[in-house]
């Protein structure tokens, strides 16, 4: 082999490994479509987050929460208890602001609904 077709092979490697990982992360994006929950068909894209050092506190926000609001409810909900579950294996929940108050006392941070809670470990 002469040294030109060494250089060339160092150069074709990482390009088909680049393009290869590419194909996966395109796929993973496929399988985590097919993974959403919907609540009444639509997907809301919740996240949750520990309010303050205390992690087992939280504030779980839900998007576009008048394309039904009992179905982003139950989104909030959901998205609270996979918080707790996936950070202290617990499914039980203590709400400070929950999603089954009236609908006049929800609170809103902008356009988003919040429910606020604690995990609770017995």
């Amino acid at each position: 082999m002469t040294r030109k077709t060494v250089g060339k092979k160092h150069v074709i490697a990482p390009l088909i490994s680049g393009f290869l990982c590419l194909l996966l992360i395109g796929c993973e994006t496929d399988q985590q479509r097919s993974a959403r929950v919907l609540f009444d068909g639509i997907n809301f894209r919740t996240k949750a987050k520990s309010e303050s050092k205390d992690r087992m506190s939280f504030a779980v926000t839900v998007p576009k929460p008048e394309r039904n609001l009992q179905a982003a409810r139950a989104a909030g909900s959901f998205e609270a208890t996979t918080y707790c579950v996936q950070n202290f294996g617990t499914s039980d929940l203590e709400w400070f602001n929950g999603p089954d108050v009236d609908d006049a006392a929800l609170q809103y941070k902008g356009s988003r609904l919040l429910l606020t809670g604690r995990c609770v470990l017995w």
